[in-house]
């Protein structure tokens, strides 16, 4: 029999889906018998009921909507939308706490997601402008809003750095070329010219270029390829608004890295080679060549991922074509090779990357060389519900989204369809296999990209899944609303992506964000104390690239030798006192209070300013 006509090849989906139901069980057995983790094995599980269900629907899976383009409830749902936006800045702006969002703004926004979601099924074309603009309007409102309640700082740990690496270059009007980044400065050149540009500071600069740039491109070109690849404008629009609300583009977006910009030009460089065919005269085909040039300077993980999917990309029209029909791959192998050795090439001679890279070779890319769990910490226990809440948008997402993966398989017509279920699943497979093998690739980076390429797939579940079996519009448009309204909660409030509300995840989620007060703090103790000053490592971390002596008391307090701290002026915040914080490279949250046990070593309390106490021995 030929290959092409085999019933390996013709029901292909079918024969994935069964070795999905197998190796979910295989992971799900793994997890709880042998790793002994049982919040891990939900992963196993929600992967056996995705592959479940596409062996129940593979056959009767239609895209075409049933839902006809209403205006008038078209109009009436945009009002609602404009409404409920209102009531969330609203909120926000009368906020009881003053560096807390309240709950009833997630409850809105997740509902204003809810509601985009209609106007999609019930939308027509010339409206579609209006769709792309409400989830870019949500994706800046989730992440802006976090970023403007704390006013002078940035939020995270890496834009600290970035921060004054920027201001090193608009003070020196040149690339200091002792630091890493000055190989890759695409990031802090954009950022430095708008903040000359329009005199603003550092962290407005990068809301109005970095960050609002990638909510714009991330949510206007997994659109553009959603509409390419099915010729289906609503996919692309569910897919714009899936990808606005997910939580590593929210997290990305307002911690705003030489990362997450970079990833910008993955999905531009995808559409542009998709759509190069129908370019007669090439000229789609250098501005693609063009773009992954650009990407090779701006950051290595990125340009290293990109290199992956370029491949990927070939050796799936490869297969393709042994299987079904002779396909001309819109990434020419030569492409890969060319920009695999140009990234390399740059990293040997004109940066540091490459031997930062043979390190984690030499180092054989073990967990403990990113991550450095202290010994109180590693009995630190975190309720089972609070660990699922924590993690459920993730497993979630990325699960659904295997059925859309499977729709995408399942249509040998399209072979652009299997390039995009490929490259999709590649991110998440390199990140969650590292994650098993005790390995660390900085995997929830790699997650990110996973939720950019996937969100489409993940719009062609939904979809799916609200139309099967001929459901009349209303059961059509509930399931959509509480579908797209429930996960938008789930993952605007999930802890990767909500730095200041913790109401579900009290021993989880770490505020990474300074108070005004706490930044004074340090401003205050220094003019009075010219020695070394310790305190937790956020804190250092946020505050020792402004040019004060810092250093973290996370080992003296992992060692509990609070005594040696008397020699120092240890700052300890009051949040870190009553909620989580980050201990190492890990959480831990204090049962004793830390100021007592420097008193009882005879360290006194010599500053106070209510959001930080100062201890120094006397």
């Amino acid at each position: 029999m030929n290959l092409k006509e085999s019933r390996l090849v013709v029901d292909l989906d079918k024969y994935l889906a069964l070795t999905g139901l197998i190796l979910s069980c295989a992971l799900t057995a793994y997890f709880i018998l042998r790793a002994g983790n049982n919040l891990y094995a939900l992963t196993g599980i929600f992967t056996f009921i995705s592959c479940l269900f596409w062996l129940f629907m593979r056959k009767s899976a239609d895209l075409s909507c049933k839902v006809m383009g209403d205006a008038f409830r078209f109009r009436l749902l945009v009002s609602v939308f404009f409404i409920l936006l209102f009531f969330s800045i609203l909120t926000v702006r009368l906020r009881p706490e003053i560096y807390e969002r309240p709950m009833v703004y997630f409850i809105a926004t997740a509902l204003m997601a809810g509601i985009v979601a209609l106007e999609i099924l019930f939308s027509q074309q010339r409206y579609h402008w209006i769709i792309l603009s409400q989830a870019m309007i949500i994706g800046i409102s989730v992440a802006w809003s976090q970023m403007l309640i704390f006013p002078t700082s940035v939020l995270g740990i890496d834009p600290s750095y970035h921060e004054v690496f920027t201001y090193r270059i608009l003070e020196a009007g040149t690339l200091p070329g002792s630091e890493d980044y000055a190989s890759f400065p695409l990031f802090h050149l954009t950022v430095g010219a708008q903040m000359l540009f329009a005199e603003i500071s550092y962290k407005h600069a990068t809301m109005l270029t970095v960050s609002l740039a990638q909510i714009i491109c991330n949510v206007v070109f997994i659109y553009l390829i959603g509409s390419f690849l099915f010729e289906n404008k609503k996919i692309g629009l569910m897919a714009g608004l899936l990808l606005a609300v997910s939580h590593h583009q929210i997290s990305m977006s307002f911690i705003s890295v030489p990362n997450s910009y970079a990833a910008i030009f993955i999905l531009v460089s995808l559409y542009l080679l998709f759509i190069k065919k129908q370019d007669k005269r090439h000229y789609t085909k250098m501005l693609a060549i063009i773009v992954l040039i650009t990407l090779i300077f701006t950051h290595t993980l990125t340009a290293m991922c990109m290199a992956i999917l370029l491949f990927v990309s070939w050796i799936t029209v490869f297969v393709y074509s042994l299987l079904h029909s002779q396909k001309v791959s819109p990434v020419s192998l030569n492409l890969a090779v060319g920009f695999f050795f140009m990234m390399f090439a740059w990293w040997i001679y004109a940066s540091r990357s490459f031997q930062a890279l043979v390190r984690l070779f030499e180092w054989g890319f073990r967990i403990d060389y990113f991550v450095d769990v202290p010994v109180i910490a590693s009995s630190y226990s975190v309720p089972f519900w609070e660990q699922i809440f924590s993690n459920m948008p993730t497993f979630i997402f990325f699960s659904l989204s295997f059925i859309g993966v499977l729709y995408m398989i399942a249509h040998k017509e399209n072979h652009y369809l299997w390039i995009m279920a490929v490259v999709g699943v590649t991110p998440l497979f390199l990140g969650y296999s590292s994650y098993m093998t005790g390995h660390s690739i900085i995997e929830h980076r790699w997650w990110y990209f996973s939720q950019l390429l996937l969100s489409l797939p993940l719009a062609v579940t939904i979809l799916l899944l609200s139309t099967w079996r001929q459901r009349s519009t209303t059961i059509i448009s509930f399931i959509v609303l509480i579908s797209i309204a429930g996960l938008t909660f789930l993952m605007i409030l999930n802890p990767i992506a909500n730095e200041d509300n913790h109401a579900f995840s009290k021993n989880t989620g770490i505020r990474q964000a300074l108070t005004e007060s706490e930044i004074q703090a340090v401003r205050s103790v220094s003019e009075m104390w010219s020695g070394i000053i310790k305190a937790d490592s956020y804190y250092v971390f946020n505050q020792a690239w402004g040019g004060y002596t810092m250093s973290t008391f996370d080992e003296e307090l992992d060692r509990g030798d609070y005594s040696s701290l008397g020699r120092y002026l240890s700052l300890i915040r009051t949040a870190t006192m009553y909620e989580p914080f980050r201990f190492y490279s890990s959480v831990y949250r204090f049962d004793f209070d830390p100021g007592e046990k420097l008193s009882e070593h005879g360290i006194s309390q010599i500053y106070n300013c209510g959001s930080v106490s100062g201890y120094l021995g006397v």
